[in-house]
């Protein structure tokens, strides 16, 4: 009886996301290479820079990977450490916890996020495990996660409400039984939403950009690799919502598998408000970026090989890392890059850029502050 059950719930499913997928909107990239460039004029309304305080408390490494905002505060992060600093002066505030192999401590910052729902930050350490901490810098405990099928733990988790988290499971042996996985604050598994896409192959695929999530209005969103569809996760279903078409720059899902596939068109990042969508994207060696309209269900697509051109101060090209539901985007600018372009153009610093002038290639990034524009 079991079997059917499964076999009738398996129909309902296919079913019920058919009808679904009949009226999504899609999103087809452009057939060709678009020749606009994406200038900050077009999007948005203003673009400051704040300099990050730069001691040896709080010295941030080359290879700095992301930044987030919390309120006033900016979290930045490295390959090593994670720092709060003051969004409008860039004053550094504290550290937040610490890398090593002690109970309380990281292995890793990268694929760190932040709960809006109980205010902390949430890390991974070596025993697949969440480590947790408030914005004082203080450890407050740790969450166990659940395992793939194929015993792997999952490197890709955002919170889904202020109860349960949202795992993804890559499919990177073709067996993988578990796409999604839903798991609450003592690490027990609330539902699991399976895999579909069985491949067999010999091959193992580790890839740091299958997986990608994003919140809109407190309501998460996935896409796969891959896959087209972009699902709303809730803790009932998947609901599909849109499609990313990047025919013909895409191969079939059994092919991710292929020794000789190197690359596929696939969004490095998408950010949602009421008014747009927006992600990047590489076309072949090119990248480029996506601007959906929703207000006129039209899409646009720019060159974004180094970001926006920053047309309003005459300065620098950016990308945007980072956008939040109030349209406020944040982005990330080396010291030494930025020291090198004013002193290759020998440009005028005016205003709030007047603060660039005083900062040396050894110091701690700049952080980019956007607004969208209404």
């Amino acid at each position: 009886m079991s079997f059917y059950r499964s076999l009738l719930l398996l129909v309902f499913i296919f079913v019920f996301n058919l009808s679904f997928a009949k009226d999504l909107p899609v999103i087809h990239i452009s057939k060709n290479r678009p020749e606009i460039k994406a200038k900050v004029s077009m999007f948005f309304d203003s673009v400051h820079y704040v300099p990050l305080e730069t001691t040896d408390a709080c010295l941030l490494g080359l290879g700095t990977m992301r930044v987030n905002m919390i309120g006033d505060s900016l979290l930045v992060w490295d390959a090593d450490n994670c720092f709060l600093f003051d969004s409008k002066t860039g004053h550094f505030i504290r550290k937040i916890g610490h890398k090593g192999d002690d109970p309380e401590a990281f292995y890793k910052t990268y694929d760190n996020f932040y709960n809006p729902y109980d205010g902390l930050n949430y890390f991974f350490d070596y025993y697949n495990s969440l480590i947790k901490y408030n914005l004082k810098g203080n450890f407050v405990g740790k969450i166990k996660m659940p395992m793939s099928s194929n015993w792997s733990s999952t490197k890709c988790v955002i919170p889904l409400d202020s109860t349960n988290f949202c795992a993804f499971f890559p499919n990177s042996n073709g067996s993988v039984s578990k796409r999604i996985v839903l798991f609450n604050q003592y690490g027990e598994t609330v539902k699991e939403y399976p895999n579909y896409h069985f491949v067999k192959t010999d091959q193992f695929v580790y890839d740091a950009n299958d997986g990608l999530f994003y919140r809109y209005k407190n309501q998460v969103y996935f896409r796969e690799k891959f896959i087209d569809t972009v699902y709303q996760v809730n803790n009932e279903q998947l609901i599909p919502k849109y499609r990313l078409d990047f025919s013909p720059y895409v191969f079939p899902y059994k092919d991710r598998y292929r020794v000789d596939v190197n690359s596929v068109s696939s969004p490095y990042y998408i950010f949602e408000n009421d008014n747009v969508i927006i992600f990047d994207y590489f076309r072949e060696i090119f990248r480029e970026l996506g601007v959906y309209d929703k207000k006129i269900s039209k899409a646009s697509f720019f060159s974004y090989e180094n970001g926006f051109e920053d047309d309003l101060n005459n300065f620098m090209p950016f990308e945007i890392l980072v956008m939040l539901e109030s349209g406020v985007c944040l982005g990330i600018l080396s010291a030494s890059d930025v020291c090198e372009y004013i002193n290759k153009t020998n440009i005028e610093l005016k205003g709030s850029m007047k603060s660039l002038e005083s900062i040396s290639k050894e110091d701690n990034p700049i952080i980019v502050i956007a607004t969208l524009k209404n």
